[in-house]
């Protein structure tokens, strides 16, 4: 049961996990900072509340873990029935992914898999997804799917034919794949021999998701007040 929140000191940084594998939303760049379209805007936001801010980069699973554990303050994903116990959305949406279809270029069934355009369509088929991706959890049910690891090593399995077709967010894929490709340049099975489906499979809004509990859930309609200024 969640307790009823304190209110932050001023001083008391604002902890947000960030997933460090969501290029161009957070990733680890080339100088090895945590950096990204969330990451810049949040840097914003706060810095107009003046509240401070630690937006700090873990694999996927982890963050989830720090944020249900309450030794993080917030995450940014979409919202799901399980999150809505312990967790209330910004109003604003910071993003809104578009969800496809990745298979392998020479899949012997490449054009069937691409010209799909139901998720359960692709039933009788190997779907990868990655650990914690709450998305695959409410929307992959029923179909064969293989969750483990993050969504890069994933796209690399992908890409050796350990699974026919991984769904996830076109941008973030898209942006993985060409810096896997980059950082793999003679693997034989390299990611750049995936393609992406024009069908759109489904729609999701990325909000800032904060603990009820938070010492700083008080400042929610504050934020969605700074990021409607900023034009989000």
């Amino acid at each position: 049961m969640l307790s009823v929140p304190a209110v932050a000191d001023h001083r008391e940084a604002f902890h947000i996990a960030g997933d460090r594998d969501e290029a161009p939303y957070g990733y680890i760049n080339r100088d090895g900072r945590f950096a990204g379209h969330y990451v810049q805007l949040m840097q914003e936001a706060f810095a107009h509340l003046w509240v401070p801010l630690r937006h700090e980069p873990y694999e996927w699973e982890e963050a989830q873990r720090l944020v249900k554990e309450g030794k993080a303050d917030a995450i940014i994903t979409t919202m799901t029935p399980e999150r809505e116990e312990y967790l209330i959305a910004s109003e604003v949406a910071l993003a809104e992914p578009e969800w496809v279809a990745f298979v392998r270029e020479d899949h012997p069934e490449r054009d069937e898999l691409l010209a799909k355009e139901r998720l359960e369509d692709f039933a009788g088929y190997r779907v990868l997804d990655y650990a914690g991706n709450g998305w695959g959890k409410a929307n992959l049910e029923g179909l064969d799917v293989q969750r483990e690891g993050t969504l890069s090593e994933n796209l690399r399995r992908l890409a050796a034919g350990e699974g026919d077709v991984l769904i996830n967010m076109s941008e973030v894929t898209e942006h993985t794949i060409r810096e896997l490709k980059r950082a793999y340049p003679d693997e034989a099975d390299a990611p750049g021999r995936l393609v992406a489906s024009s069908n759109v499979l489904d729609v999701t809004s990325m909000h800032l998701l904060v603990r009820k509990d938070s010492p700083h859930a008080h400042l929610v309609p504050r934020i969605d007040k700074v990021l409607r200024e900023l034009g989000i």
